[in-house]
């Protein structure tokens, strides 16, 4: 296990060939052509739907006030929150720009607020227990398999307790037990687990911004072997696909390669490879969805 620089949370990383992260996982669950798109095509075309886009400036804002907790050192005191937020605010301002939010200062004042609320809850923690901010880490699983992840936010509560805190701009919490039966958060804590050597006792959790709430759970090693288990099951599956059929759901709304998916562009070059029977099934099953 290796970490690298962190990169800036409103920067898109393309998919390494060959290397999986949670996001990939969760889109073969969901998708296998999304999926393939992803990886074999690079498709990622046009912006994110705004709501996306705005989650990536709240990001910014937590990045940014935990680097400046990291800049000021032991000379962080009450004193300076100020320049916490300020930190965070000058951060939002620069992602909103470059990733070409609309022109709506009530949206940002928003946006804005809710970070500022969260910040204003958590205690900024003492530099000793801040381990990194949008970590880069990178594993093996099962000797074959390359993952890859950024955390958010990685503490130590304890000398010998990795925590993994994990930003959501969403407000609805997923329970305790979808928590441990995720693939996301389960992967984080296996490579935090296994990027630090003092680590016995690993937990994680989804804070939800806009809610200002939280959901920790600490997971077992038998948690963490069955999250192993599930990265095997998909990664097996996915390689062994020769199809990767669409599956239309509620998730295409924010799927990145919908402009190009050939069950919403009937002019997708890659409709013209695709079973006619096959495709109007799935525009079949995509008109059924509530929503759609």
């Amino acid at each position: 296990m290796s970490t690298v620089p962190a990169k800036t949370s409103h920067t898109y990383v393309p998919p390494e060939r060959g290397t999986w992260s949670s996001s990939l996982l969760q889109q073969y669950q969901r998708c296998p052509l999304a999926w393939w798109m992803t990886t074999n095509s690079g498709h990622r075309t046009g912006l994110a739907p705004v709501h996306w886009r705005r989650g990536s400036v709240a990001h910014a804002g937590m990045e940014a006030a935990y680097n400046a907790r990291i800049a000021w050192g032991d000379r962080f005191g009450v004193g300076s929150m100020e320049f916490f937020y300020d930190a965070a605010e000058d951060a939002m301002v620069e992602a909103w720009e470059e990733l070409h939010m609309p022109d709506d200062p009530a949206m940002f004042d928003g946006v804005r607020e809710h970070v500022r609320l969260v910040l204003a809850k958590l205690p900024a923690p003492r530099l000793a227990n801040l381990v990194g901010v949008e970590a880069e880490l990178h594993g093996m699983i099962d000797g074959r398999i390359k993952v890859r992840s950024f955390l958010d936010l990685v503490l130590r509560p304890a000398p010998d307790w990795v925590h993994v805190r994990d930003w959501k701009t969403f407000t609805a919490l997923p329970s305790e037990q979808e928590l441990r039966d995720g693939i996301q958060l389960p992967l984080y804590a296996w490579m935090a687990k296994q990027a630090y050597p003092w680590a016995r006792r690993v937990s994680v959790s989804i804070y939800s911004i806009p809610a200002n709430a939280e959901r920790f759970v600490e997971l077992t090693d038998g948690d963490l072997d069955r999250l192993v288990e599930r990265v095997i099951g998909i990664v097996d599956a996915a390689e062994a696909d020769e199809v990767c059929q669409p599956v239309p759901s509620e998730w295409c709304d924010t799927c990145w390669v919908k402009p190009d998916c050939p069950v919403w562009n009937p002019e997708s070059t890659l409709a013209h490879g695709m079973d006619r029977d096959l495709l109007g099934d799935m525009r079949s099953a995509m008109d059924a969805i509530d929503g759609f």
